[in-house]
């Protein structure tokens, strides 16, 4: 709590307002032992905020106590939801209340952006606490919460439900709340067993604030939502559905937010690009619009998604399906053969979509593969034209220093039960077809930021700021021992040593170390930018059915364009940033978490056969190895046959060095080894080997061969 904040609550406390102000202040003093001029500096603060007022030398209290539920957007911001009020106060610096605690808090209405102040937690939250039911070794049946703010163990009433729930996760709600005695807990709701995929996938969207189902509120309001177009939705629109516009997404997506299609023109080309008119639908403060808030962005995992909107939404009247009629935002830009953009239009459209088309199949069409170019013969022509500019569009963000950095996003093949993987892949970023969507949609986010930015009006912009000194600074040391030179703090550096290491062995290593030195994009309404594009207006805009972002910037748009004045303040737009921007982060920590869950299910069939990779990393304590997308840890007593001299570590962790053979292992060296164990619930994977293998597959291929590394 800030001194301002515990000044106020003792004045509370002591009775002090209405009374002489200098007794106040000498009082205040007293208690908390500092300095009059202190106290008398955070007053005015208290003044300035709102919260006080001074009337004839007495302090008068503008604060009044409220009610209500805390919601947590991530570490210390969330917002608080009082009944009576149809506005959210923002909270920062929180480090009372957890989300859902019943809380009373002081608020302050009379600024553009009402913020509020925790005074105590009223109620702690004492449902849907999700963690494992184990049996103790006296046979009492326990729950040991996921999440230690909740302790080390509860007790669990002891009867059939929770015998037989002994070894699975559940979600179980508090019964007493008299935070004196030992805690006792009901199961509400059994999940599976741990370490089964689906359970574990489920425990950690849970665990991150995702959830399948919705509120019965939010039901109640999807009853009502329309299963097709009306007649009444296509006056004021653009009519497109002559235009043969297709969706290129991976093979099993079902929530489609953006559909294209090209002509070649005289001097270029001319790019529709349409995207699924969600705020349609969604209406403003609404049940579902509150509830989408909260989520911020859809998470997707080993299983399948936990979306930001109902499947009534996301996949049905909002997503562009295939020969059905759909309600979008349409961007048409006019761009010259070189990619330079001549001219746009931004417009209400209804379209109706060709063909889903998935990543695989787009490039079939292309390159006249398996018959796809003779299946889609209506689309071939457009498909082909779409590579081209492409291809333009890329060079253009090339030529003004965009970084072009494969991202890992793993695909796994299941089996039927959903117990077994079946196959492992990072299939779609091998894929020409994706630059296609990229590059559209990267077109269409400038494009609107630009009108925006023209058009002096706030929206949420994605920004990327440029990255700090420090982080160049270590960096460059790394780059350094690698003979790679060093970057300074523009786009065109970084993009020339990530060109660079291309096919280096190095790659992989160095990729992570220069994503490592960036700063994290987030959502934000100041205008400064996107370091990773290079580029001065970009902001997202494509995926409103699956960002909150998104949804926030059509709203404007729209209300820009029917004078309908839903014009969200600075400071309004600076806080749903942050809390969107904590949203996300929670989907990308659950995605990792997912992912490191299904490769330790991947390990389990992988155990005592001998595999080959290659050194990633070094820490403390061990080598960790890349096989495919899987990190897979050796300790340094399972790496080598002679292991009594120990290792020695250069600064960089880039060799180790073995003091008793004086055998040097370096990053990006082949190595064989066999995985020895697995762990679920750490989400590890541990492996052995005594086998360097010193071939290089690729020594043809690499560049700039370092094999001259010194501590």
């Amino acid at each position: 709590m800030q001194l301002k904040d515990k000044i106020f609550d003792i004045m509370v406390e002591e009775n002090l307002f209405g009374k002489n102000f200098i007794s106040a202040i000498n009082k205040v003093s007293k208690l908390l032992n500092k300095n009059s001029k202190i106290i008398v500096d955070e007053l005015q603060k208290l003044k300035e905020e709102g919260s006080l007022k001074f009337n004839k030398k007495k302090f008068i209290n503008n604060r009044q106590l409220y009610k209500g539920v805390y919601y947590s957007s991530g570490s210390n911001l969330g917002y608080v939801e009082i009944d009576g009020f149809d506005k959210k106060f923002v909270v920062e610096n929180n480090n009372i209340a957890l989300n859902e605690d019943i809380v009373e808090v002081y608020v302050n209405d009379n600024e553009v952006l009402p913020r509020a102040t925790v005074f105590r937690v009223v109620e702690k939250n004492k449902k849907n606490i999700l963690g494992r039911i184990v049996e103790t070794s006296s046979g009492v049946v326990a729950f040991i919460p996921d999440k230690k703010s909740f302790g080390e163990i509860i007790a669990i009433q002891q009867d059939e439900v929770s015998k037989n729930a002994i070894g699975h996760k559940c979600i179980i709600n508090i019964l007493n709340s008299n935070d004196n005695t030992i805690s006792i807990g009901k199961i509400e709701k059994i999940l599976g067993l741990a370490g089964d995929p689906i359970t574990e996938n489920v425990s950690i969207a849970h665990k991150y604030g995702f959830e399948k189902e919705f509120s019965q509120k939010v039901m109640n309001e999807v009853k009502y939502l329309p299963k097709s177009v009306s007649e009444d939705d296509y006056k004021n629109r653009l009519d497109l559905r002559n235009k043969k516009f297709v969706t290129i997404d991976p093979e099993t997506c079902k929530d489609m937010d953006d559909a294209v299609y090209i002509e070649k023109t005289k001097n270029g080309y001319k790019i529709y690009i349409a995207i699924a008119d969600v705020a349609h639908y969604v209406k403003l403060n609404s049940e579902i619009d509150k509830e989408a808030f909260k989520r911020g962005t859809s998470d997707y995992l080993g299983d399948g998604v936990y979306p930001m909107l109902p499947e009534e939404l996301s996949n049905g009247i909002c997503s562009l399906n295939e020969k059905v009629d759909r309600l979008v935002r349409a961007t048409i830009v006019d761009i010259d053969n070189n990619g330079k953009v001549l001219d746009y239009k931004l417009a209400p459209a209804v379209i109706n979509s060709r063909h889903k088309l998935s990543y695989d199949i787009a490039d079939d069409i292309h390159f006249n593969r398996n018959g796809a170019d003779k299946t889609y013969s209506d689309v071939k022509n457009q498909i082909d034209i779409m590579f081209k500019a492409s291809d333009i569009l890329v060079k253009v963000r090339k030529d003004r220093g965009a970084l072009v950095i494969e991202s890992e996003e793993p695909t796994f093949k299941l089996d039927f039960t959903k117990t077994q993987i079946l196959d492992l892949t990072n299939h779609h970023a091998e894929l020409e077809s994706t630059k296609i969507i990229e590059s559209f949609m990267i077109l269409n986010n400038e494009v609107i930021g630009k009108y925006f930015i023209d058009n002096n009006v706030f929206t949420m912009f994605r920004i990327h700021e440029k990255p700090l000194p420090s982080q160049i600074d270590e960096l460059n040391e790394i780059l350094k021992l690698f003979n790679l030179g060093y970057v300074e703090a523009n786009s065109l550096s970084y993009q020339k040593i990530s060109e660079k290491i291309k096919g280096d062995k190095y790659e992989q290593y160095l990729t992570v170390k220069i994503l490592k030195s960036m700063q994290k994009a987030v959502y934000s309404p100041q205008t400064i930018g996107h370091f990773g594009l290079a580029s001065k207006n970009y902001l997202h805009f494509t995926s409103p059915i699956r960002r909150y972002a998104d949804l926030i910037v059509h709203r404007i748009l729209n209300s820009l364009e029917t004078d309908k004045k839903y014009m969200p303040t600075l400071e309004t737009l600076e806080f749903m940033g942050k809390h969107i921007s904590e949203r996300e982060k929670n989907a990308k920590d659950s995605e990792v978490e997912s992912n490191k869950f299904m490769y330790t299910m991947w390990a389990e069939n992988q155990i005592n056969k001998e595999l080959e990779g290659q050194i990633f990393d070094f820490t403390q304590n061990g080598v960790i190895i890349k096989y495919n997308l899987v990190e897979v840890f050796i300790p340094y007593s399972n790496f080598d046959k002679i292991t009594t001299g120990g290792y020695k570590l250069n600064k960089t962790n880039t060799i180790i060095l073995n003091k008793l053979t004086g055998k040097k292992y370096k990053i990006g060296d082949n190595i064989k080894f066999k995985i020895v164990s697995v762990n679920k619930t750490d989400r590890t994977i541990c492996a052995t080997t005594d086998m360097l293998y010193e071939k290089d597959k690729n020594s043809e291929n690499i560049k700039n061969k370092r094999e001259d590394l010194t501590f």
